[in-house]
């Protein structure tokens, strides 16, 4: 990830191409999704969260759900985006606030459950 924080995208993808054709990993698989969205290739990161998220099954960072819903959006899958959304919100506990939560509001109007914000 050393290129994407560089600023380059395409290069982050290429390395992380060639470390998932060594071993299919779910955090390498999340990261290139990251540097896939900062290229608007939101359909190949859509791909790779998907099979993040079902590799970690119950044990998935809820970031994963906020990433996969960034794209969902920016496929134009709104219904996808807002219930990936509400899951990530619902990760967290009664009172807790989450990382993203003014970017849901503002983007899908998808507010966290109440208490979470």
């Amino acid at each position: 990830m050393l290129a994407f924080d560089a600023g380059r995208a395409g290069d982050a993808v290429a390395d992380l191409d060639s470390a998932l054709a060594l071993s299919d990993d779910a955090e390498l698989r999340a990261n290139r999704a990251l540097a896939l969205q900062s290229l608007g290739e939101h359909r190949r990161a859509v791909a790779d969260l998907d099979r993040a998220l079902a590799v970690l099954d119950g044990d998935a960072d809820p970031e994963l759900l906020y990433l996969r819903g960034v794209s969902r959006f920016g496929l134009a899958d709104d219904v996808g985006g807002a219930a990936d959304w509400r899951a990530y919100c619902a990760a967290y506990g009664p009172g807790d606030t989450t990382p993203h939560a003014e970017a849901i509001r503002a983007r899908a109007g998808a507010a966290p459950r109440e208490g979470a914000a």
